[in-house]
């Protein structure tokens, strides 16, 4: 029942996976990058290189680290397996993510009218070609 009522509004729960992958990406980089700087610092001091090209350097191999898992693990991988286990999923994850557009509903109202607005401002209608797909339609694109 609850993955039907998403299906019919598919673009609000689109909006609330956007918003959550994006506020993962965030708390990844504010939180994973000084983690493995921390890690990767003293590794660097071994060698004796200058300070500032120790910071700079692992810097940049924890960007590098955080981005990867957040792709591979965050973003690849979710999707091959929602992709083939696409029914299984929908039902076992529909009422946490429910929830969380409940939780959620304010922000997402906010930001959907903005980009609508700023949609508007191009003059384009944003309404243009939202028909909602039905189930049997998603599973047709997914399995193609």
């Amino acid at each position: 029942r609850v993955v039907k009522k998403m299906i019919k509004n598919l673009d609000y729960y689109l909006s609330a996976c956007q918003l959550g992958i994006t506020v993962t990406s965030l708390g990844l980089g504010w939180l994973g990058e000084p983690t493995f700087d921390k890690l990767l610092h003293p590794l660097f001091e071994l060698i004796h290189l200058p300070d500032a090209l120790t910071t700079t350097i692992s810097f940049i191999v924890s960007f590098i680290i955080v981005t990867y898992l957040h792709v591979v693990l965050g973003e690849l991988a979710p999707k091959t397996l929602a992709i083939q286990h696409t029914e299984k999923l929908a039902l076992l994850y529909s009422r946490p993510l429910y929830y969380f557009g409940v939780v959620m509903k304010p922000l997402i109202w906010l930001m959907n009218g903005s980009a609508r607005m700023i949609i508007r401002m191009f003059g384009v209608d944003p309404d243009a070609n939202n028909d909602a797909m039905s189930e049997e339609e998603i599973k047709i694109i997914i399995n193609n």
